[in-house]
């Protein structure tokens, strides 16, 4: 799970329980602004370091080693604020300060202006997913999407009945 601090504020106390469940909680972005962390290097990790500090009330921080970049890390949206080296810059920047950075290759597109409805997330992941042996999907959790929770169990379940088998990034990894 990785987080974000100004969406999620009311969500932060089940951080502890969301790890102590065998969950893994990565770093995301504190403000989520691409127009503030992504105008310096500088102010990505001031970002993060502000997430880190809101999150240390909940868990160990100092346990977490991976984040994903608000876009990922090949967008770029992050070009019009920082220049077009900025996402490289970082990436080595994180890979330097202990951080592995992990990108989606599957995609609800659950957080676009259409709000799709529950059985439009599940058709949406189900396209994307088709063909890849590993999958990591990007879903939402928002006041804006509301659907994605419906959808949820029924992608669980889809991707159950295909064979795949449910890890954390970090046994990913290993």
């Amino acid at each position: 799970m990785f987080t974000a601090q100004d969406a999620n504020q009311d969500y932060l106390s089940y951080l502890t329980d969301i790890e102590a469940a065998g969950h893994q909680i990565a770093l995301h972005s504190a403000s989520h602004s691409y127009s503030r962390i992504y105008s310096s290097t500088e102010n990505f990790w001031l970002d993060i370091k502000a997430l880190r500090a809101t999150l240390a009330n909940y868990i160990d921080v100092d346990a977490i080693h991976w984040l994903r970049f608000p876009g990922g890390s090949t967008n770029t949206v992050s070009h019009r604020y920082g220049g077009r080296q900025i996402m490289q810059q970082l990436k080595a920047q994180a890979e330097q300060k202990g951080y592995a950075w992990i990108d989606w290759n599957v995609c609800a597109e659950d957080a676009t202006a259409s709000h799709p409805n529950a059985a439009q997330i599940l058709r949406n992941v189900q396209n994307d997913a088709k063909d890849q042996p590993i999958c990591v999907v990007l879903m939402h959790d928002t006041n804006a999407t509301h659907e994605t929770v419906k959808a949820l169990p029924d992608i669980l379940e889809w991707f159950a009945a295909k064979g795949y088998r449910f890890f954390t990034v970090q046994q990913m990894a290993e």
